[in-house]
């Protein structure tokens, strides 16, 4: 066969049927989405998407299984692919906002939702999603009790675990130990018939360290679902266990099976057969039963006919061992999706939701009066999270367990424990980390001051930098003075705030006075907060600027400020000093940022200090926004690539700093934390074969400025040296001595200085000068 007609075919045959492939693809994908396996339909979207990327459709279909699977961070991504391609795509921009609530995301969610509602007031599902936000942040702003979540130890495994309850000395739980069964409604298939219930006895008297799990009922026909159950306490009729079970002591027929709910009476420490109640049915599934300790009440969740859609939760009044027709809760609690897994507990009712406004899919409520319920009350964070959150059980009033599959368990759902303190009100806590020359600060003190200049407590940081501060009082202003040694003299300090998995979101200003001020959040609000780039390269933008009223420095207090990137995302938070100074470091390169101010502060102006003494003030748009377009389209720019793989705009003879090019005294010679910095800049160079630079050497502004010309030029040309010796051609790099010319701050001759602020001006910085 003639090859050359042979490819010629086959190029014709793809490009005929390579749509058909594709709609197959996606349309089977729908099925499978359709049926609930989102992870078959991801497969099949997947596919149809490596061959047509940038398909809005495919993007949405691909975000909404990302949800379904509890990946926000993904879903987040394809539903800003789908209407970035489609700006018509409504229905992918409110997706978008829901997944930034699931994700915690609550500070951009809240932007974004604000800046959809100006160009169409009038969407309802807008104006919900706004008053979920603004629930949460109620919520947030508003608690005063503190949960302190606690990890237990032999409970958890890879699959998962959930619905935790308590019997005598033990937690009794279900699990699905060999199999990732995330369904609440009942069985699908013959492989997931494999729930059980096992118990685990308290082996400490905090109770979150337990024996190894066992199966609770050996004797039942584990080849069915077992679980969850409830338990009575001891009666004259003896001990009962409620508990759900998927055909036990039935034939098999070719019929769906149903979930149903059983009882055992136990009697001289031994429990009877089982027993199906009077209210299960073949046509409907009944789940998740809770038994009242005097054994008078059962309460359990259904989509038995009549209820409000989806699962509602029911209860039925039991006499002499047989149940009373059930009631509906009502409206107030069962809303038009799912309501599960009820728990009663001191005179209140506990129950699961993904039908009213909460922090993620369900969220866990309570209500004082289940007869006559007037409203229902969000347990809050961080019992609930952007996550699924269910099947709460207490041991006290301030001590219990409940189910998530949060981050930070095993896998799939796992039970967590929670202790209830309560904190002085206003109370917070803050956790931060200190950095000299980009490595931590250990062993160092640091002092916390209120705004009246009183030293309210000194401590030391750890091996890592890190500091913890408590018993703060929220919304207060304070600051932090760095003790320095005098080996730390003369190094740049960066003072971060953690959040409460130790990364960093916030890096505070310095004042003038050497301090860094702030303003105490409520603890869980650093978890809202944008993550730092961990690793930041080199190719990063710097914004410094002032905020001001009527004229620069009159505005004396610390005020909090978004920079927002290209799709109105947060990219940072901050707080200005009490001079209204800020400085966000490290962002990515945008073609324009936008700057919102977060406190109501009537007629504020903004400016950016650019290189040199350029002032830029920024336009004020709707909605109390500033707009800074760093690259205007009409200038020069090349396209560069990242450290990390990313495209971005660079604009000719834009500087980015190298960080810790520091030298001794009257010499040029590279010192071993330079090469780290300068290696960075080599990979730089290697990825962007193409780029030629202008190495740009300063110095402080002590000395001679002829003495520190001739000086800044010989660092200029040893840091040449070493990147050429790395593999870079000479002619690719041209070596300048900025000398004193180009301060970063008031630092000039004659000014009295502290060390670190010296420090600052004597750095080396690059110029992309060609780019072909």
């Amino acid at each position: 066969m003639n090859k050359k007609y042979f490819r010629f075919n086959s190029l014709i045959f793809a490009l005929i049927f390579l749509p058909v492939f594709l709609i197959a693809q996606s349309e089977k994908g729908d099925r499978l989405y359709q049926q609930e396996k989102y992870e078959e339909a991801l497969i099949q979207y997947k596919k149809a998407w490596e061959k047509n990327p940038g398909n809005a459709n495919l993007a949405e279909q691909l975000a909404n299984c990302y949800f379904e699977l509890d990946e926000f961070s993904k879903a987040k991504e394809f539903y800003r692919k789908s209407y970035t391609q489609n700006s018509f795509n409504d229905n992918a921009k409110l997706a978008y906002v829901n997944t930034m609530i699931h994700a915690m995301e609550i500070d951009s969610a809240k932007l974004f939702i604000e800046d959809y509602l100006l160009s169409h007031p009038g969407n309802n599902r807008a104006k919900n999603l706004e008053k979920t936000i603004n629930k949460i942040i109620k919520w947030r702003d508003e608690m005063r009790i503190e949960y302190k979540i606690l990890v237990l130890e032999n409970i958890n495994s890879n699959f998962d675990d959930f619905a935790p309850t308590i019997f005598d000395n033990n937690l009794v739980f279900t699990s699905n130990r060999t199999q990732d069964l995330k369904d609440f409604y009942g069985v699908k298939s013959d492989k997931e018939r494999n729930m059980n219930m096992y118990q685990a006895r308290f082996a400490n008297k905090e109770e979150i360290i337990f024996d190894s799990p066992t199966i609770m009922f050996p004797k039942l026909n584990t080849k069915n679902n077992q679980g969850p159950a409830s338990f009575t306490d001891s009666t004259q009729f003896g001990r009962f266990v409620y508990f759900n079970s998927t055909g036990l002591k039935e034939k098999k027929s070719n019929k769906k099976q149903t979930m149903k709910i059983y009882r055992m009476v136990m009697k001289n420490n031994e429990w009877n057969a089982p027993d199906g109640i009077s209210i299960n049915s073949s046509d409907y599934s009944i789940h998740h039963p809770f038994i009242t300790r005097g054994g008078d009440t059962l309460f359990f969740s259904s989509v038995r006919p009549g209820g409000y859609g989806g699962m509602d939760i029911y209860y039925s009044v039991i006499e002499n061992g047989l149940c009373k027709t059930p009631v509906n809760l009502g409206p107030v609690i069962n809303s038009k999706k799912n309501e599960t897994f009820p728990t009663y507990y001191d005179g209140v009712l506990y129950f699961s939701s993904d039908g009213h406004y909460g922090f993620g899919k369900y969220d866990i409520f309570s209500v004082s009066d289940f007869n006559n319920p007037e409203t229902i009350k969000n347990m809050g964070y961080p019992i609930n999270s952007g996550s699924d959150d269910f099947g709460i059980c207490f041991i006290s009033k301030d001590k219990g367990y409940f189910t998530s599959n949060r981050v930070g368990g095993l896998g799939g759902d796992d039970i967590f424990g929670f202790k209830r303190q309560l904190l002085e009100a206003y109370s917070t806590s803050v956790r931060g980390k200190i950095e000299f020359n980009d490595l931590p600060a250990r062993n160092t003190k640091i002092d916390l001051v209120d705004n009246a200049n009183n030293v309210l407590k000194t401590i030391v940081t750890n091996e890592n930098g890190e500091f913890i501060f408590s018993g703060l009082g929220i919304s207060s202003e304070y600051s932090f003075a760095v003790n320095f040694s005098d080996e730390n003299q003369n190094k740049i300090i960066h003072l971060y705030m953690l959040n409460s998995k130790g990364e960093k979101v916030l890096l505070l200003l310095q004042s003038g006075e050497g301090a860094f001020n702030f303003e105490a959040l409520p603890a869980d609000e650093y978890n809202t907060l944008p993550v730092l780039n961990s690793q930041p390269g080199l190719l990063n933008i710097e914004l410094k600027g002032q905020l001001f009223k009527n004229t620069i420095g009159d505005l004396h207090k610390n005020v909090i400020l978004y920079v927002l990137d290209n799709n109105q995302q947060v990219l940072a938070k901050g707080f200005t000093d009490s001079n209204g100074n800020f400085t966000f470091s490290e962002l990515p390169p945008q073609d324009y940022y936008t700057l919102m101010v977060g406190d109501s502060i009537g007629d504020i102006k903004i400016v950016i200090l650019n290189k040199g003494d350029r002032i830029i003030h920024l336009t004020k748009s709707g909605n109390g926004k500033f707009l800074y377009e760093r690259l205007s389209p009409e200038e020069n720019f090349i396209t560069m690539i990242t450290e990390q793989g990313t495209e971005v705009k660079i604009k000719l003879n834009e500087s980015f700093k190298v960080n810790n090019i520091y030298y001794d005294l009257d010499s040029w010679k590279i010192k071993p934390e330079a090469e780290i910095s300068l290696d960075k800049l080599v990979r730089l160079l290697m990825i962007n074969p193409k780029v030629s630079i202008k190495l740009l050497s300063h110095t402080d502004s002590r000395g001679s400025d002829q003495y520190n010309l001739k000086l800044s030029q010989k660092r200029a040309e040893t840091a040449k040296s070493y990147l050429v010796n790395k593999g870079i051609a000479p002619e690719r790099i041209v070596a300048v001595g900025m000398g004193e010319k180009q301060l970063t701050n008031h630092c000039g001759n004659e000014v009295k200085c502290s060390e670190e602020e010296h420090a600052q001006n004597r750095r080396t910085e690059f110029e992309v000068i060609r780019g072909d």
